[in-house]
């Protein structure tokens, strides 16, 4: 019975738990291909010879309902590929974005922030610059863009783009 008792205590705490490391994907996004850093080896873009320690770093980060596909995103990557190149990534946390009720998404900001915060070190700490990082954000991206660069501390990050829309807000 004690077996039994542990069995399907582990499959609750599983069902109910969110994993936040493994349904959140780092896009790497190399002359417009998108790679899946998430299902490599190596997590990192630097060691898996996506990005050099020289490059300039842009992190996207879309918004609710939205994914690293969109249209809007698809286009901004090609901007960026063409006029600035570098590494560029972006944040794809659509497993929790796509749904529909906001406030549930608004309840997973910060762990979804934590893991855009343990990114962005884990990037500088492979030899990517931070003073060479360039964030763009939209609607919920942007907030969270906004708190993982001032967990960072003030003037670390080269650069911040966002979109905010009004409702509902966060507080910075």
């Amino acid at each position: 019975m004690k077996t039994l008792f542990i069995l399907f205590s582990a499959s609750f705490v599983t069902v109910l738990g969110q994993n936040f490391n493994r349904e959140i994907h780092f896009i790497v996004f190399q002359n417009n291909h998108p790679v899946n850093t998430s299902q490599l080896w190596s997590k990192n873009p630097v060691f898996l010879g996506l990005c050099n320690p020289d490059d300039e770093l842009a992190v996207i980060v879309h918004g609710w309902l939205q994914s690293c596909s969109q249209e809007w995103l698809l286009d901004l990557v090609s901007n960026l590929t063409v006029y600035r190149r570098g590494c560029i990534v972006c944040m794809d946390y659509s497993h929790f974005a796509s749904n529909p009720n906001y406030f549930a998404l608004l309840k997973q900001f910060e762990s979804i922030r934590e893991v855009l915060y343990r990114k962005l070190v884990g990037f500088w700490s492979s030899g990517l610059v931070p003073r060479r990082t360039y964030m763009f954000g939209f609607s919920f991206g942007a907030q969270l863009i906004l708190q993982a660069a001032s967990m960072l501390g003030k003037r670390v990050i080269r650069e911040i783009d966002g979109t905010l829309h009004s409702f509902p807000p966060i507080s910075l």
